[in-house]
C-alpha cells in the first residue's frame, strides 16, 4: 500500500497549489483523480456499518448517542493520530495539577455540554479571574492593573481535567472500534456489491452501495461515512472519488479551523507564591506585548499552574526559544527569578498535522464556521460531514462539537431508518 500513500501524498500537495490558485481568481476548475486509474484495488477491507474518521469529541460522541440510538449498527472510528481526543489534549504531569493545552471552557448558554457532562457524571468549577487583570498595553509601557468588568457571564472548566470526556466516551467503545494510527487517505463511492470495485459512483448517484476508506495499511467499507474533520483538513488530505461538490470545496478550504494556529503554553509548580501578584491576588493576563496574550490561574487544590496563549507569530521558534521569551515575561510581570517560575509546557497546534492544513494568506478567526453548505446531504447521505466547524450553533467550540455529534448521529440513524 505504500506505493498508493506516495500517490495520495502527491496528488493532495497538487490540490493545495491548484485550490490557491482558485481562490486568487485566476482559475475556476478543481483537480481531481480517479484513484482506479492507478490500478490500485483495495484489499480484504474490513466493514461496518458506519464509518467515522477521527475520535476527537464530535466523532467520540457520534458513536456514542448512536450506540444508544441504534444498537444495531457495527461502527468503527478512524483515528489518525496515535491516541484520542482530537483537539481535547489534557497534560498529566506527575504531581502537578492538570493541563490544558487544547479545548478548555465552557460558558452557562453551552447547555449541549453541560447536558452531556451531567450525563457523565463530570463536574466543571470556575474559572478563577479574580476582580483585577495585569494588563499590557505595550512594550514601551509597565503593566498596569486595570479593574475587570463586573457581571460578566462566568467561564467555567472541566474538574479533573477535560481529558475526562474522552476517557468517559471512549468507555462506551466495544472492542475493536476505535483504531489509531489510521489517518484516511482516499474516500471512494461505489456502485456495486463487490468489495475493491473500482467502479465509481457519480456525486449525485442514488445507486451508491458502499463507501470505502483508504488509510497506509487497511481498506475499510461502510454504508455511511461521518467525517469530523476541520472542513479545510478535510478536503487537503484525503482523495475523494467522486469529488466534492465545487462549492463545498472552495468554502471548506476558506474556514478557519478552531486552535490550529494557537500555541497554548504553560507553567506548573507547587508553590502557590510564585503564579500570583505581590498582595496575593490570582493573576490574569492580557498583553500586546507577549509573548503571552492570554495568561489565566488554572490551579488545582494542591498544585498551582498558569496557562494562556501566545502569540502566534512566534510558532516558527524553537520551544526552548519560547519557553525562555514566556519566563521573562512571568518574571517581568510578578516579579519572580530566573529558574523560579516552575516547569515550561506547550503545544503548538500550526505543528499538528492531523489539525492544521497550511494556507497562504489570512482566513479570520471563525470565517465559514457553522456555515449551511456543511450540513447539506452527500452522496444521499452517504456522507455526512461533523465536527465543530459544521455546526449550526457555537461552531468553534465544544458546545459545537456536540452539537454537530448530535446532528450527525441523528442523520444517521435517520438515513438506516430509510434504507432498511
Amino acid at each position: 500500500m505504500g506505493s498508493f500513500f506516495e500517490f495520495s501524498r502527491q496528488v493532495n500537495a497538487a490540490l493545495m497549489v491548484i485550490d490557491e490558485i482558485t481562490l486568487q481568481g485566476r482559475a475556476e476548475f478543481h483537480f481531481m483523480v480517479n484513484p482506479a486509474a492507478t490500478g490500485f484495488v483495495l484489499p480484504r477491507m474490513k466493514t461496518s456499518d458506519i464509518l467515522i474518521l477521527g475520535a476527537g469529541l464530535s466523532g467520540l460522541l457520534t458513536a456514542h448517542l448512536l450506540r444508544q440510538q441504534r444498537p444495531d449498527l457495527r461502527l468503527r472510528i478512524l483515528e489518525a493520530r496515535p491516541e484520542p481526543g482530537g483537539r481535547i489534549r489534557t497534560l498529566r504531569p506527575e504531581a502537578a495539577a492538570p493541563l490544558e493545552m487544547g479545548a478548555t471552557w465552557l460558558s452557562p448558554d453551552h447547555r449541549r455540554l453541560q447536558k452531556l457532562l451531567t450525563r457523565l457524571g463530570i463536574e466543571t468549577i470556575p474559572q478563577r479571574m479574580g476582580s483585577e487583570a495585569v494588563y499590557e498595553f505595550s512594550p514601551a509601557q509597565p503593566p498596569q492593573r486595570v479593574q475587570l468588568p463586573s457581571g460578566e457571564p462566568q467561564s467555567f472548566r472541566i474538574k479533573g481535567g477535560t481529558d475526562r470526556i474522552i476517557t468517559a466516551l471512549i468507555s462506551s467503545l466495544g472492542e475493536g472500534e476505535l483504531v489509531c494510527n489510521a489517518p484516511p487517505l482516499a474516500v471512494r463511492a461505489v456502485r456495486d456489491e463487490q468489495e475493491g470495485s473500482t467502479e465509481a459512483a457519480s456525486a449525485n448517484s442514488g445507486a451508491t452501495t458502499k463507501m470505502l476508506v483508504e488509510t497506509p495499511d487497511e481498506g475499510y467499507a461502510a454504508s455511511v461515512i461521518i467525517s469530523t474533520l476541520p472542513p479545510r483538513l478535510l478536503t487537503h488530505s484525503i482523495i475523494f472519488d467522486p469529488p466534492l461538490p465545487g462549492t463545498l470545496h472552495r468554502i471548506a478550504s476558506q474556514t478557519h479551523t478552531w486552535m490550529s494556529e494557537s500555541i497554548k503554553a504553560g507553567f506548573s509548580s507547587t508553590h502557590p507564591r510564585l503564579f500570583r501578584q505581590e498582595d496575593g491576588a490570582v493573576t490574569t493576563l492580557f498583553s500586546n506585548a507577549g509573548p503571552f496574550t492570554e495568561l489565566y490561574d488554572h490551579s488545582s487544590e494542591r498544585d498551582h499552574a498558569l496557562i494562556g496563549f501566545l502569540h502566534p507569530g512566534l510558532s516558527e521558534l524553537t520551544p526552548e526559544d519560547r519557553e525562555a521569551a514566556a519566563t521573562k515575561q512571568l518574571n517581568r510581570l510578578l516579579g519572580t527569578q530566573a529558574g523560579d517560575h516552575g516547569t515550561y509546557y506547550e503545544c503548538n497546534w500550526k505543528q499538528e498535522a492531523f489539525t492544521h492544513s497550511p494556507h497562504s494568506g489570512f482566513i479570520p478567526p471563525h470565517q465559514h464556521n457553522g456555515h449551511p453548505v456543511f450540513r447539506q446531504p452527500l452522496l444521499g447521505g452517504r456522507l455526512i460531514l461533523s465536527g465543530t466547524e459544521t455546526a449550526s450553533v457555537h461552531p468553534g467550540y465544544m458546545e459545537g462539537a456536540v452539537a454537530s455529534a448530535e446532528h450527525a448521529a441523528e442523520a444517521a440513524a435517520a438515513w438506516f431508518s430509510s434504507h432498511g
